[in-house]
């Protein structure tokens, strides 16, 4: 007999997970945080009030990131209170947001002390894959805690691998985002050269879907660049996420991912442009918006490549407790720092990892050591002392041109 189960999450893809689980009979008791997503549900499967409320023994959570994930768990009207009242003494709680691998396996190591067992099952597949039940599923943990959910994994994937303990799912995850992003900056590239030369743009994407350069991405894609509308979809931002999750991924293995690197550059300018919130083909945008240097800059920037523009990251790592007291530092301190070296603040980013992304624009690689961040960032360590685990890291994002490499992290 299949346990009961839970789902919170009812947004662009937990909701059609919902509707494939009750299509198939499992009548999962649906929860979000907003009431509004679960009206469709009511009357069809149990409609829980709290997280508390769809504290079954198997729990699916389809929410942005960890922190999503800690608000369902805890407190008078979360998960462990849920299970607790209920009397579930070994729920299994399935993290299918993606998340760090790092963060979800040592999230997963404190939620074993209380006997709760944690698998991680990150999706690929798009809102398309979610209403078909056709996702890949790349799923991390203990067999048999995995055994327990694999019921409801038949129901929303065709393609469902066990990559290993838990994390190594959202290790899977990460490597398909790479190749995600970086298709949809290549067929971003491919398809502004056609419309600029007077291609056929649907005459293109027949034949590129046709031949070896077809994917996914293309299927799904291909009318948000035939009709250049971007509307929000999988977001530019998260795109971004991803990508700093493959990254430190690829640190941790001692890895240098030269094309990540890159792509990771263009999502950062893309957010800091102000269209994160767009779908992530938006890329394109970002693209055009390069390409339509006139040729004399194209011609200055050849004989002078420092003049490119420049993405440049700040990475900070507030002590336990303190994260609330960082953002508060970083608002009074950075405007000031920023408005003595003259560089465009354009974003600070909470990640679920427990850090803080500070992501600048420079105008030129000539301007940025110019000014240097030596100065900057003794500043804010200093406006941040005694808030940090360890001082500001910084990171060039775009690369220097080649021939330069004495000048690749800051």
């Amino acid at each position: 007999m299949t346990a009961r189960i839970g789902l919170l999450g009812l947004g662009a893809m937990g909701a059609p997970m919902a509707e494939r689980l009750v299509a198939a009979g499992f009548a999962p008791v649906v929860w979000n945080r907003s009431r509004s997503a679960v009206e469709p549900f009511r009357g069809r499967t149990p409609v829980a009030a709290t997280p508390a409320a769809a504290a079954a023994p198997v729990v699916l959570t389809m929410l942005t990131d960890l922190d999503g994930v800690l608000a369902v768990l805890d407190g008078p009207e979360g998960l462990r209170r849920g299970w607790r009242d209920a009397g579930v003494s070994d729920p299994v709680l399935v993290v299918m947001g993606t998340v760090s691998p790092v963060a979800v396996a040592e999230l997963a190591a404190t939620l074993a002390r209380d006997g709760i067992r944690l698998v991680d099952a990150p999706v690929s597949g798009g809102v398309v894959g979610a209403a078909a039940g056709t996702l890949s599923i790349m799923v991390g943990g203990d067999p048999a805690d995995v055994e327990r959910a694999m019921p409801a994994f038949e129901r929303l994937g065709s393609t469902i691998r066990h990559m290993g303990a838990v994390g190594s799912g959202q290790l899977a995850k990460a490597c398909n985002q790479l190749i995600v992003a970086a298709s949809v900056t290549a067929i971003s590239e491919a398809m502004l050269l056609a419309r600029r030369t007077g291609l056929d743009l649907s005459a293109l994407a027949d034949i590129l879907e046709g031949g070896l350069a077809g994917s996914e991405v293309l299927r799904q894609k291909a009318a948000n660049w035939l009709d250049e509308d971007f509307a929000p979809g999988g977001s530019a931002v998260n795109q971004l996420k991803d990508l700093r999750f493959a990254a430190d991924a690829a640190a941790s293995a001692g890895l240098s991912l030269p094309l990540a690197g890159v792509v990771q550059g263009l999502f950062a300018e893309l957010v800091a442009d102000g269209d994160g919130d767009l779908d992530h083909t938006a890329v394109y945008r970002g693209i055009e918006r390069r390409a339509a240097v006139g040729a004399s800059e194209q011609s200055e920037k050849k004989e002078n490549p420092m003049s490119e523009p420049v993405v440049v990251t700040a990475i900070f790592v507030p002590k336990e407790g303190a994260r609330e007291s960082v953002l508060a530092a970083l608002n009074t301190a950075i405007p000031d720092v920023h408005e003595e070296v003259g560089c465009l603040l354009y974003c600070i980013q909470e990640q679920n990892d427990g850090t803080i992304v500070m992501i600048e624009k420079w105008t030129s690689h000539e301007l940025l050591d110019a000014h240097g961040v030596g100065q900057p960032v003794a500043r804010l360590n200093a406006a941040l002392e005694g808030l940090l685990e360890r001082p500001v890291a910084v990171e060039r994002l775009v690369p220097l041109p080649v021939g330069d490499p004495a000048k690749g992290a800051l």
